[in-house]
């Protein structure tokens, strides 16, 4: 788990995204229960108490877990309940960003963009061996193949 705040928008991570169930067909349910787990766990443990309307963009990994964004949109709250959002769900492959090249050579294919290289975590098995070297992208990127 981890929390990076920017104003009044949030970045949350998780690895912990069995509670979703099959990624590729996540019903309302799941995905309340989710979020609930996630709003939950940033007042607890970063203790953030969040209210109000909010956008809320999940990127899923198979492999890694979720990035959940969290911007406010309005403080408008209805009066059943304290939060209310407006969700997105993006089921990706992340990639891992590094300047240097050799970390993941082995991989392939291997992407460029802006002076550092990418490999997806699609083609990775040690997921945490890179973790140590590594940065993760979530977001889609404009990503040029360098080496098949």
């Amino acid at each position: 788990m981890k929390l990076e705040r920017q104003d009044d928008d949030y970045i949350f991570f998780t690895n912990d995204i069995a509670c979703l169930g099959d990624i590729d067909n996540i019903d309302e349910e799941k995905m309340g229960k989710f979020l609930k787990k996630v709003f939950v766990d940033i007042s607890d443990i970063y203790k953030i108490d969040l209210f109000g309307y909010y956008r809320v963009d999940i990127y899923i990994d198979k492999k890694i877990g979720a990035y959940v964004e969290i911007s406010k949109i309005d403080d408008f709250i209805s009066y059943s309940k304290k939060i209310d959002t407006k969700v997105t769900v993006s089921v990706v492959n992340f990639y891992f960003k590094t300047k240097d090249l050799s970390k993941i050579y082995d991989y392939r294919p291997i992407y460029c963009c802006d002076d550092y290289y990418y490999v997806s975590t699609d083609v990775v098995d040690d997921i945490f061996g890179l973790l140590d070297f590594c940065s993760i992208e979530y977001k889609d990127i404009n990503l040029k193949n360098v080496l098949s």
